[in-house]
């Protein structure tokens, strides 16, 4: 058995360094011979622990809410009250139900997560609205954002049906959320604008969507054409 002239840690027959301070192992009665096993692995391996989430979300609380009572604190001492503050106010509460909420949640929900941050996301627009004293949010921010919010839900809700698990079905899937999205988007703008019902800028999503949606489902229903395909791309 020998030991470290450096360090003096006990050393293993199979060592030529020192696995501590690297000092080279010099024994002239037992000369260095490559071992068949080593009595460690031959790489590190850190293990990562687990993150607790909650408190995670309780530290990123904790900084997210600093510059909000700063700016509230900075509003208070000009003498007009809470004014422009407000919209700090609003925006930090909109972000913690974004970041904070998903992280304080035991297991991740994605329909469940979309619905608080499209509701969080309507206050936040409405306070915005009640400050600013305009008259948008009822016919324009209000649809639009149900539109946002309702398209990645449906599209989850649709992706776990037996029947959509294949790639192209999701695509066209995806295509055709997308062309109905933008449609509903100029639709509520022109009402807004203009109090009528018009079709212009959204043809252009519509039309090349429609028609990619409708070749990915034919190309997703000929099996042999897909072969066909895969065989000429990985020749």
């Amino acid at each position: 058995m020998s030991y470290c002239v450096n360090c003096g840690v006990e050393l293993a027959e199979s060592e030529k360094y020192c696995p501590l301070c690297q000092t080279e192992v010099l024994n002239p009665r037992s000369p260095w011979k490559e071992p068949t096993t080593r009595p460690y692995p031959p790489r590190l391996e850190r293990l990562m622990k687990r993150i607790d989430r909650r408190y995670l979300a309780i530290l990123l609380g904790a900084f997210m809410l600093l510059p909000v009572l700063v700016t509230m604190l900075c509003d208070l001492l000009s003498g007009d009250g809470m004014s422009w503050s407000a919209y700090v106010l609003a925006a930090g509460f909109l972000l913690a139900v974004w970041i904070l909420l998903p992280l304080w949640m035991k297991k991740f929900y994605p329909v469940s997560c979309l619905a608080m941050d499209g509701l969080a996301t309507l206050l936040f627009l409405f306070t915005v609205e009640q400050i600013s004293g305009g008259s948008w949010f009822l016919l324009l921010a209000a649809p639009i954002t149900i539109f946002a919010f309702a398209a990645p839900m449906l599209l989850i809700f649709l992706f776990r049906k037996r029947w959509a698990q294949r790639l192209l079905t999701r695509i066209a899937l995806f295509l055709l959320i997308c062309s109905v999205f933008c449609m509903l988007v100029e639709v509520t703008i022109d009402f807004f604008v203009a109090r009528q019902l018009t079709m212009n800028w959204a043809l252009f999503v519509l039309v090349p969507c429609l028609t990619l949606a409708l070749a990915a489902l034919i190309l997703d229903s000929k099996q042999k054409l897909k072969d066909e395909i895969l065989k000429r791309m990985f020749y």
